[in-house]
């Protein structure tokens, strides 16, 4: 198992690659503008804004850290989720990993990760690879 703080600063050093070099995602993302914390039920809370396109920092936090989304679950079923080998209905009905937020800001984020699914697959494999 992966340390997660690495992996999500793995994660936000490729998002910033992307929207630096990809003019069709920096457009996507730029007016996304929320703070998302992950809560992992076994260990650890991590948060990140999106802000113009841009995630300046992630840093560990607080459950409580203000935010607009927060995504619980543990680490194994979140890695699960996030490289596909987790369908997200079957996560969500199956209470695997549980999603708290406004209606549009969850919309987004679910489409989001459905556009970028092979992408984030990707980035998980160079990260196990590195």
């Amino acid at each position: 198992m992966p340390e997660m703080m690495e992996l999500f600063e793995f994660i936000r050093t490729k998002f910033n690659e992307r929207a630096d070099d990809d003019p069709i995602f920096a457009a996507r993302v730029s007016d996304f503008n929320k703070t998302i914390i992950f809560c992992l039920d076994d260990g650890g809370s991590y948060c990140f804004t999106l802000t113009n396109g841009r995630v300046p920092a992630i840093f560990e936090a607080n459950p409580r850290t203000p935010h607009d989304i927060k995504i619980m679950s543990n680490s194994r079923d979140l890695l699960a989720l996030l490289s596909g080998e987790l369908d997200p209905m079957k996560a969500l009905l199956g209470r695997k990993v549980r999603i708290n937020g406004g209606l549009k800001d969850i919309a987004w984020l679910k489409r989001f990760l459905e556009i970028n699914k092979s992408t984030i697959a990707n980035v998980l494999r160079d990260f196990e690879q590195a």
